[in-house]
């Protein structure tokens, strides 16, 4: 990471905010903005104005009128500071050794691909456009590079993941920034988040960015969201050499797929569990997962093939490139191979009910011919998809039966059959690879 320190980059964010912004816009939403802020906190961000003026702001009655520069100056700030990033190579380091210690010892680890190309690219300013399926996607991906001696990325958070203070100085010790999607009508706010970023890829930070979003509920790859895209094309067009890098994160379980496929996830909205989702039993022996990374490519070389000068068509047809070039990164694994090969059975028969049955040979059948369809269009496969079909499928089926999703079963030595208990997390778990079949 650049040796530019949070206190310099937040100047240099709130100064170009003012310099290249009439900030008489502002206003409105700083005095709405002051209206609603606790009277605590009022005194902490105002603290040092005249005592007539603090004393107006702390009892909410200032109106639009009497916003001046400093008010919106010191508002400006007060986002900055809630936005930026607190590096701490201290924090970095017991994050590499604990994670790297604790990964290895509760589960079996995790491989990467194409990991080769992108440290070619190191000395570039990278910008990771990654799918977006757990809240653990950003620490599998620092722990995978950062334990192949590359930098990790700084990476928006959303605010609620910041409200333990404890939790909040180690995100941002790891590079974190928060993103308060509650506050996407305060113009003032979206300027400094969005200044915040292309001033970041200015100055060579390297940033992961989850262009969908938000997380998928659906196990499919989301239509991306502009949001902070519009900030990478600007830092670029202002001189930056970003090279972007699609990575796709393929799970054996997804800790939150349970909540997000069984529709449980909203009335558990406010609780750990649908934060961060079943992590006691993704930890265990046996669970894996595959980092996926894209070819790195120039992002200039890229727009200076577009034929469109409208910033918000280039946007938007930007936007499109990165969520095909993540759908080329993601890689079949067992688990996503046994629930397409399922899912393709419930859907020709027509029975996606729970209680359907499917038998060994028919899922080794279909499993079969999804693995040579996948070979014939050059999609990336998890390296254990070479193993011996039986195994692939045995590997595959073990997290869905060990969460009594599906339920085998080989009575009177019959051949054995699986009774799928819950078609729904079977059909997420399709998803995650459907645009490939």
């Amino acid at each position: 990471m650049l040796d530019i320190s949070r206190e310099e980059l937040m100047e240099i964010v709130v100064s170009k905010v003012f310099s290249e912004n009439d900030i008489t816009r502002f206003r409105g939403c700083v005095a709405r903005s002051i209206s609603g802020m606790a009277e605590k906190k009022r005194e902490k961000v105002f603290k040092g104005l005249s005592s007539q003026t603090l004393e107006t702001i702390l009892h909410g009655e200032i109106n639009e009128e009497e916003i001046n520069e400093e008010l919106i100056r010191r508002q400006a700030e007060f986002y900055a500071d809630q936005i930026a990033w607190n590096p701490s190579r201290a924090l970095t380091a017991l994050g590499k050794i604990f994670v790297s210690a604790y990964f290895h010892s509760m589960f079996s680890g995790g491989s990467t691909l194409g990991l080769e190309k992108v440290q070619q690219h190191k000395d570039k300013t990278l910008v990771y456009m990654v799918r977006h399926l757990s809240h653990l996607d950003y620490m599998f991906l620092g722990w995978k590079l950062g334990t192949n001696g590359m930098d990790i990325p700084s990476f928006a958070a959303g605010l609620n993941l910041f409200a333990n203070p404890i939790i909040s100085r180690t995100l941002k010790g790891w590079n974190a920034y928060t993103v308060d999607r509650g506050n996407t009508r305060d113009i003032l706010y979206l300027k400094v988040l969005a200044e915040y970023a292309k001033t970041a890829l200015e100055k060579g930070i390297h940033m992961a960015i989850f262009p969908e979003g938000t997380r998928s509920r659906s196990g499919k790859v989301l239509v991306p969201k502009r949001g902070l895209i519009d900030s990478v094309i600007a830092a670029q067009q202002n001189g930056a050499d970003i090279y972007v890098v699609p990575v796709a994160i393929s799970y054996d379980f997804v800790p939150e797929a349970p909540f997000f496929a069984l529709d449980t996830a909203k009335s558990m909205q406010n609780g750990i569990m649908a934060r961060f989702g079943n992590l006691r039993d993704f930890f265990t022996p046996g669970n894996n997962l595959l980092v996926s990374f894209g070819s790195p490519y120039s992002l200039g070389d890229y727009l200076s093939e577009q034929k469109s000068t409208n910033q918000r068509d280039l946007s938007k047809n930007v936007a499109k490139h990165f969520i095909e070039g993540i759908k080329e990164a993601v890689a079949v694994n067992p688990s996503a191979l046994v629930a397409a090969a399922i899912g393709n059975i419930l859907g020709l028969s027509r029975n996606i009910y729970p209680g359907f049955t499917v038998s060994e040979s028919w899922l080794y059948d279909e499993a079969a011919r999804l693995i040579d369809h996948f070979n014939n269009v050059g999609v990336r496969m998890d390296p254990r998809l070479e193993n011996n079909l039986l195994l692939v499928i045995e590997e595959g089926l073990r997290p869905f039966v060990k969460q009594k999703f599906i339920r085998p079963s080989n009575e009177g030595g019959a051949e054995k059959q699986y009774c799928v208990v819950e078609p729904k997390i079977i059909i997420y778990y399709a998803n995650t690879i459907r645009h490939h079949t």
